[in-house]
């Protein structure tokens, strides 16, 4: 009984003692958004950041062939029935997280286009244009 007594003193010595100051990560040199996108320089590159996580479309290509979205043609002449509509039922597949995920993350970096193209100021007309042409492209 005094172990646990002792034992439950001691866990709240110590979940007391901390202070709230360590749990917030410090990161001196860290690009933060803020930091990153301060003129129609960093919009845009952020913006193709974008539209590069939208270029590998592997797994969305395999995930069409071997789903019932694509079917052997009736004129197909038996090409590709051998190797590419050969389908085995895998639980632990990637390819429709990764979908998702890739996806997600590239509309999350297009919408902070669209959120940090309000609050940049712009320099003049050609900035301006820009900045007005980047966030219709979001």
């Amino acid at each position: 009984m005094k172990k646990l007594l002792l034992l439950f003193l001691l866990t709240g010595l110590f979940t007391v003692s901390c202070d709230d100051n360590l749990l917030k990560p410090f990161t001196p040199g860290a690009v933060t958004d803020a930091v990153a996108v301060q003129d129609s320089n960093g919009l845009r590159k952020l913006m193709n950041s974008g539209y590069n996580l939208m270029t590998d479309r592997e797994d969305s290509v395999f995930t069409s062939v071997f789903t019932d979205e694509a079917g052997i043609g009736y004129a197909n002449g038996g090409q590709g029935i051998t190797d590419n509509y050969i389908f085995f039922v895998n639980q632990s597949s990637f390819s429709p997280g990764e979908i998702w995920v890739n996806t997600y993350f590239a509309l999350a970096r297009i919408n902070r286009v669209i959120t940090y193209a309000d609050r940049l100021t712009p320099v003049d007309a050609a900035d301006a244009e820009i900045i007005a042409r980047t966030k219709a492209e979001a």
